[in-house]
């Protein structure tokens, strides 16, 4: 991918992906890779994804960290950040067809299970103690090493938390930032970023800031059930979608 509309159509792709990770919190990883899986092998894309994906968790992280807390948070990101490395080796084991299945079923669980939930009361949903972010910081992380999608485990546990709707964005890029650095950092020493990444790499990441851009205009604009509705409605749709390319 050399020409310079290749170049364009990654860059809106990522942009797309990034606007939609503004907007709800997670699910860059999960729309770069439905949208470059059509010209691009799964695993390919998921390298090339780590950069830019960290430059978009430290742009927003950093736009929105007023409203960032620790509270409830330790157990779920030191799980995360053992698994990530452990996840990049799975990488190159994992068949995508495995992938996939596995993907799907975990998005239709998330999105059954939040749709499930209790509305919150004045205090916050706790639907999810806070042990329980040990396995969800786990799974979180090694799909975030695999393949950079390691939101829906850890959404799955958020969403749950008493969390406002810009300090759970918040939340999930410092999770996932720290899962895409740690990523980057072990892709780079494992020799698989060369030249021919750069510009690739490059164009990405322009892409990705556009769309973080605007997607935190439309995320400050956004009320807490419409976001809780589209955050459902985008893991059903991304579940069907990684089921039926599993066949």
């Amino acid at each position: 991918m050399s020409g310079g509309l290749e170049l364009l159509l990654f860059a809106v792709c990522l942009a797309l992906a990034g606007l939609t990770q503004s907007v709800t919190g997670f699910g860059f990883g999960l729309v770069a890779l439905a949208l470059l899986g059509w010209g691009m092998e799964v695993k390919e894309a998921s390298v090339l994804l780590a950069p830019a994906g960290l430059v978009l968790n430290v742009y927003l992280f950093w736009s929105l960290r007023s409203h960032f807390r620790w509270t409830g948070l330790v157990p779920l990101t030191v799980a995360c950040l053992l698994a990530v490395p452990l996840g990049g080796l799975l990488l190159i084991h994992v068949r995508e067809a495995v992938l996939s299945a596995f993907l799907g079923g975990l998005m239709i669980y998330a999105a059954v299970q939040r749709l499930l939930a209790k509305p919150e009361d004045g205090k916050g949903a706790y639907w999810h103690p806070v042990y329980a972010g040990v396995p969800c910081g786990l799974l979180g992380g090694l799909l975030t090493g695999a393949f950079g999608t390691g939101g829906p485990p850890l959404v799955s546990y958020l969403l749950n938390r008493p969390l406002t709707r810009l300090g759970f964005i918040a939340s999930t890029q410092l999770l996932l930032g720290l899962g895409n650095g740690l990523r980057t950092v072990q892709f780079s020493l494992n020799g698989t970023y060369d030249r021919s990444y750069a510009t690739l790499c490059l164009v990405g990441v322009v892409g990705v800031l556009v769309g973080a851009w605007g997607g935190l205009r439309i995320a400050r604009k956004l009320s807490d059930s419409l976001l809780r509705k589209v955050v459902i409605g985008f893991l059903a749709v991304s579940g069907v979608y990684f089921l039926v390319r599993a066949l």
